[in-house]
């Protein structure tokens, strides 16, 4: 019975992906969406151009956005930015918006 569930969940994972519209699973657009909400409770240190410290609920992380890494291993892990690493993207791309419309 086994390996008929198996394929009968296949077939229905298979056939649910056939209806997602956009480029995004809807379990990575729900993660994606907790997370720009959790990004709000960081306070962020700039370390460097690509490198922040970033408290967040009582701990510290360092994140360096350019090699997609963080001390919560949760990105390297997933591939997923996690609420640190959000928290930082979200102010460069905030950088990135300020230079380009005062130039």
């Amino acid at each position: 019975w086994m390996r008929r569930y198996a394929m009968k969940r296949l077939c229905e994972k298979r056939d649910g992906a056939k209806s997602v519209v956009g480029n995004l699973m809807p379990y990575v657009s729900k993660y994606l969406k907790w997370v720009d909400d959790q990004a709000r409770f960081c306070t962020l240190t700039p370390s460097s151009n690509d490198a922040y410290e970033v408290d967040w609920r009582g701990d510290s992380f360092v994140v360096d956005l350019g090699a997609k890494q963080c001390t919560c291993f949760h990105w390297q892990l997933t591939g997923l930015p996690c609420a640190h690493a959000m928290g930082c993207i979200i102010v460069q791309q905030h950088k990135m918006n300020t230079l380009s419309s005062s130039g």
